[in-house]
């Protein structure tokens, strides 16, 4: 059997603590203080988060970068791979002749 406070219905009456029986409620008082420390917290997770973001943008970016540099490169070697093959095939037909 499961236990289980509601805390979306808990108001901090602390009447469940006596009858649980297994004695694992804690109601903790949350003060002010701690609500910034909290928001700061977030605050700090939410930089970090949108920093990590960033950086994977970045990263993304390049790496689309260097892609289309190699397929370009590619392309540029490619045409000249053909061409050269088309020489060649010519200079032979001229040699049969």
């Amino acid at each position: 059997m499961s236990h289980t406070v509601i805390e979306d219905l808990c108001i901090g009456c602390d009447i469940c603590i006596a009858p649980c029986p297994v004695n694992c409620i804690e109601v903790i008082h949350i003060t002010e203080e701690s609500i910034l420390q909290k928001k700061e917290k977030i605050n700090l997770a939410k930089k970090r988060y949108k920093s990590r973001k960033g950086r994977v943008n970045n990263y993304k970016n390049f790496e689309k970068k260097v892609h289309q540099e190699l397929k370009d490169n590619l392309y540029v070697s490619k045409n000249k791979i053909n061409k050269k093959v088309i020489d060649d095939a010519i200079k032979r037909a001229k040699n049969l002749e």
